[in-house]
């Protein structure tokens, strides 16, 4: 019973640690892009805010930053799982493989 327990125990641990990171990523990732956005934005000359809305550039910010915060963080998510459940698949492989063949050769 306390293989189970250990088991859970470190699923537990790894799902934590990777939503912290993504979160934490995400919230990185949204930060350089935001503060290059106004960077660039604040280097244009005055004329293009005269014929620009605010509004429309407020709508672009938040737009490409809603982008990295969901797509980004859900791509990356899906990776993650994919590559940790291919890696667990090799491990399962590499440590079941040279048992089943010991017991083979006892059968035959």
């Amino acid at each position: 019973m306390k293989i189970y327990f250990f088991i859970g125990l470190v699923a537990l641990v790894a799902t934590v640690a990777r939503q912290v990171s993504l979160v934490l990523g995400a919230l990185v990732a949204a930060g350089n892009l935001q503060r290059s956005l106004l960077e660039t934005v604040l280097r244009l000359p005055m004329s293009f805010f005269d014929s620009q809305p605010t509004g429309r550039l407020l709508n672009r910010f938040t737009k490409d930053v809603e982008a990295v915060d969901s797509s980004l963080q859900s791509s990356l998510s899906s990776f993650l799982s994919c590559s940790v459940s291919v890696v667990w698949s090799l491990i399962v492989v590499v440590i079941v493989t040279p048992v089943g063949v010991e017991e083979s050769d006892e059968l035959g």
